[in-house]
């Protein structure tokens, strides 16, 4: 039985999900750009999209910018990392970390950052922005060129 608080409007009632199930496969995967060419500096595997009133913002992402097509970044809140495989040269403001599998980094997202792999294999890390207080999406995303969007909500 799922887990919904009720609120009511105007009389009305909606149901509010609390939580969100996804599967492999089934997410959905977009891309994310960087630099005045636009061009790809991340795919991006949403891991809980659709989750309403949501503050943490969790994925997969493929390293696939090479050093002068990423561009350092900043959003509100935090941002976690953790290398699942490959491995990454992390820069931190001024300062460049190499992060291998299995490694973690922690920073605030006011801090210019970015990632670039570092093996012909792709790097792939767990990322998860945190911005508290207010509903995140900090990325500015775009569909996967050559691929159709997969979404399945779970109705449980």
């Amino acid at each position: 039985m799922p887990l919904t608080r009720k609120s009511g409007f105007f009389f009305t009632e909606r149901e509010e999900k609390s939580y969100i199930i996804t599967h492999p496969g089934e997410r959905r995967e977009v891309v994310s750009t960087s630099g005045h060419r636009g061009k790809i500096a991340y795919e991006i595997e949403l891991l809980a999209e659709g989750m309403e009133n949501f503050f943490m913002e969790p994925f997969i992402v493929t390293h696939v910018g090479r050093e002068e097509e990423v561009e350092s970044r900043t959003h509100n809140g935090q941002e976690f990392m953790y290398i699942l495989e490959g491995k990454t040269c992390l820069t931190l403001g001024t300062q460049e970390f190499i992060l291998k599998k299995g490694d973690a980094a922690y920073w605030n997202g006011s801090v210019p950052h970015k990632a670039i792999g570092l093996t012909k294999r792709p790097t792939r890390s767990l990322n998860v922005h945190l911005i508290p207080g207010k509903w995140t999406r900090t990325f500015q995303l775009s569909e996967l060129p050559g691929r159709r969007s997969k979404i399945r909500r779970d109705k449980r």
